[in-house]
């Protein structure tokens, strides 16, 4: 009984509004600047060719790197699949609602979803120059969903079981990201610079959410009158 009580009542840990605005506003900026760097473009621009060079460099991509297997590029290249983001998105949801944790479960539904849609619905008919074949596709979507799947998911935990929850995952998800991102260039299916802007979005409007979503939590913890 009292296990079941504490469960209900124990609020989130709050998260400084502060540093999530920042941190959007930052990825934001970043966003932008390469949206105006490969505005209308179908080709690498000079940032592509420097993180090309830095995974050749650290052994991911090339005859030796580890992600010389197509086969196993293809499969972490999937991890930004709409069907991936969608599983990792509702585990994010189903704890949140666990802990009864409004605001944590709009955000972990809210986030992945608009940072499809703005990707997918606003940004890339904007940004990119219609082509026909392979070219510039800005920003990656399976790098954008993944990302704020994968945010999500660390915010949750961070609200409800701090850093000794949060800190161990955060690597991995983040590992995971990398992994698809590197993976979808290895490929040819994006430039480096449309993988890191997808995750750039993605930051900038989970974190932002989040950041609107605690000033409810500071609401219902301030004491009524």
């Amino acid at each position: 009984m009292n296990g079941e009580t504490e469960v209900e009542t124990r609020s989130p840990i709050p998260l400084p509004r502060l540093w999530l605005t920042v941190v959007a506003v930052l990825a934001g900026l970043v966003f932008l600047a390469l949206t105006f760097a490969v505005w209308r473009s179908n080709e690498p621009i000079r940032t592509d060719r420097v993180l090309y060079r830095w995974m050749f460099d650290l052994g991911l991509t090339g005859r030796r790197g580890l992600l010389r297997s197509r086969r196993l590029s293809v499969l972490l290249a999937d991890l930004g699949s709409p069907a991936a983001v969608g599983l990792l998105a509702m585990a994010s949801v189903g704890l949140a609602l666990l802990w009864r944790d409004r605001v944590g479960a709009a955000v972990a539904l809210l986030g992945p979803t608009a940072t499809i849609v703005v990707t997918e619905l606003v940004a890339k008919p904007v940004i990119n120059q219609p082509v026909l074949g392979p070219g510039r596709v800005f920003p990656s979507g399976h790098a954008a969903g993944l990302a704020a799947a994968a945010i999500v998911l660390v915010l949750v935990l961070h609200r409800h079981r701090g850093r000794v929850a949060s800190l161990p995952v955060a690597p991995m998800v983040l590992a995971a990201v990398a992994a698809m991102g590197v993976s979808a260039v290895r490929l040819g299916r994006h430039y480096p610079t449309d993988v890191v802007g997808g995750v750039a979005l993605a930051m900038a409007v989970v974190l932002g959410l989040m950041a609107i979503g605690s000033k409810f939590d500071a609401r219902r913890s301030s004491p009524t009158p």
